[in-house]
């Protein structure tokens, strides 16, 4: 049964005419004739009594034209639902960000827009440490991840993570509000402090400071902790401080000075997506986002 059958069965049902009904289909009347014919042997039904005067529905065929424009009616609603879910306009966009990052402007647009031009996209956000993230990014969970990276990796990154740069900054260091120290920290005042770093989400930029540390002649205390609510707290008591983006939630806490550091290395910010990812809004999100960019 295919949909073209359906509609010469309702055109004919129209007029109750197999010459009317093929004119208006712009097909032949053997062509009609035939269509009609193998609809019926698939019902097994016979669903127009024919005669050389006129054509009448069986009881049979009057039950499939009272139902049949409700199932068309239907049909057409799914196509296009299908239609708006391929061009991003229907569907879900989920999103997760990494615990203290700062949204961009354009990340924020792009989903502003799509809430005032797609009303039928559900939009959905949830916070959490960077591990947690990658691991919903690979298994679908989540359309994008929007965290920092070192700035060198998220340049060179080769992996099954797509990778948008939204922008580059550098690191601050961040003490309690109450640190006696320079506003430009010398190497002699960062090697004395104790370093605390999210692990193992920011392995990286913990290795990283290291290296930084080291190339300024000391090795620095750094440790790990369970999170970076767990680290700010111990900072605005003055038990440790750490290393952050410029713009991460820390910088802006009252409790927390926040220091620059001279020939300090860079992070970026980067929206990550899946390629493997079949919902359309992705590719519609990210062109949002890049054309801004």
């Amino acid at each position: 049964m295919t949909f073209r059958q359906l509609q010469y069965f309702l055109e004919v049902a129209r007029t109750l005419n197999f010459s009317k009904a093929a004119e208006a289909l712009f097909v032949s009347q053997s062509t009609l004739s035939k269509a009609i014919s193998t609809l019926e042997e698939e019902l097994g039904a016979v669903l127009f009594l024919r005669s050389h005067h006129n054509v009448k529905l069986t009881p049979a065929g009057a039950v499939l034209a009272t139902n049949l424009p409700r199932l068309q009616e239907d049909l057409n609603k799914t196509i296009d639902l299908v239609q708006e879910v391929k061009e991003g306009m229907r569907g879900r966009l989920a999103l997760g960000v990494q615990a203290g990052f700062t949204l961009p402007d354009i990340i924020i647009s792009a989903v502003d827009y799509c809430k005032h031009s797609m009303p039928f996209l559900s939009i959905t956000a949830t916070s959490s440490e960077d591990a947690p993230l990658w691991e919903s990014l690979a298994n679908g969970k989540l359309d994008f991840a929007l965290s920092y990276q070192l700035e060198e990796d998220a340049i060179t990154e080769e992996n099954a993570t797509t990778l948008t740069v939204l922008g580059s900054e550098p690191v601050m260091l961040c003490v309690a509000a109450t640190a006696q120290l320079s506003e430009e920290p010398t190497a002699k005042e960062l090697s004395k402090l104790r370093y605390l770093f999210a692990a193992p989400e920011d392995a990286p930029r913990m290795r990283r400071w290291s290296d930084y540390c080291r190339n300024l002649g000391f090795y620095p205390d750094v440790s790990p902790v369970r999170d970076m609510g767990t680290a700010a707290v111990k900072i605005e008591l003055g038990m440790a401080a750490t290393v952050v983006p410029a713009s991460h939630a820390l910088t802006r806490s009252a409790n927390i000075r926040t220091l620059p550091l001279a020939d300090a290395y860079r992070v970026a910010s980067v929206m990550a997506s899946n390629p493997d990812n079949l919902n359309q809004i992705v590719e519609v999100f990210t062109k949002l986002v890049e054309a801004d960019l």
